[in-house]
Formats: C-alpha cells, structure tokens, sequence
C-alpha cells in the first residue's frame, strides 16, 4: 500500500513551496533517503538539497537558486526582504511598515519596495477576508532569515516584531 508514502511525499512536496527545482533536488535525494527521513531533514533544506556534482551553484542547489534572485535585488529590497522573515506566517502592510522600516527606510519606502518583492515572486501577496496580506515560502524565509543575522540585525528586528504583536493583542 503505498499511500502513506504517497502522503509523505505531498507532504513533502508541500513544505517544498512547490518550488520545482527543490522537489527535484529533493528526488534525487531519494537514492540515499526515504521520503519519511528527507522530511525529517527539512530545517536544513539548504544543506539537504544540495547536489555539488552538477552544473553550476545557481542550478544545483536550492541555495544558490535562491541566492541569485536575492543578488538581484536592490539594497532596499534585501533589508525589507530580510526584515520580513521574522514573520512565521502572514502578516499586511501596516505590519510590514512596523517591523521593515529604519534604516532609512520609511513606511512610504516599505510599501513601495514591499511591492517590488511581490513583482518579484520574493513575496507572496495573498487574499483574505481582512484585506490584502503578504508572506513568503518558507524557503525563502529561511534564506532571508539567514541574510538578517549575517547583517547582525535580527534582535533589533525581533524586538519591532515583539513590539507590533502586542499591540495587536492589546487592540483584541
């Protein structure tokens, strides 16, 4: 019976953001590891899903195809980009003015550079009941994440994000 496999895989597939080139970094991985132990192993998807043996950095690794789009961005767009990994899950523009801005950037700049990441495919606009709300792939979150405390600016960070959660639970 093969449908457990089958869930692990979509389970896979689905932790994956459905981004291609990771599924199929993942299925190459499946000569060494189960679908059950490679999903056991995604906090470090970087690491997991590297394949060195191939063509260049860019193509073989998750991490390299998602370093090139990043070095393609402004130096606006990577502070916003890594500022707004500290969001677990959704979050809307008022949050994202809250937690990305300084720096020189204000909530002006965070809209106008959070729609840059959008047109981008860096962030992901989603639709709600509550309005328009923006996220990223957990992929990419992870990425951004790493590029905020390699800046050193991930307690700061942190702190604007704390900040904003409560007031949000204060105004329930």
């Amino acid at each position: 019976d093969l449908r457990p496999e089958r869930a692990v895989v979509e389970e896979l597939c689905r932790q994956l953001d459905g981004v291609p080139l990771a599924i199929e970094l993942a299925a190459a991985r499946t000569r060494s590891l189960t679908p059950t132990q490679l999903l056991e192993r995604l906090g470090d998807r970087f690491r997991l899903l590297a394949d060195r043996s191939a063509g260049s950095a860019r193509q073989a690794t998750l991490e390299g195809a998602v370093a090139w789009s990043h070095d393609l961005l402004g130096p606006d767009e990577q502070q916003l980009f890594a500022r707004l990994s500290v969001f677990s899950g959704s979050f809307d523009l008022e949050a994202a003015e809250v937690v990305g801005a300084g720096n020189g950037l204000d909530a002006i700049d965070v809209d106008r550079v959070l729609g840059d990441l959008v047109e981008r495919s860096m962030v992901t606009s989603v639709g709600g009941a509550g309005g328009r709300r923006f996220r990223l792939l957990e992929t990419l979150r992870q990425f951004a994440a790493t590029r905020l405390a390699v800046a050193g600016a991930t307690a700061a960070v942190e702190t604007r994000h704390a900040g904003w959660v409560r007031g949000e639970t204060a105004a329930i």
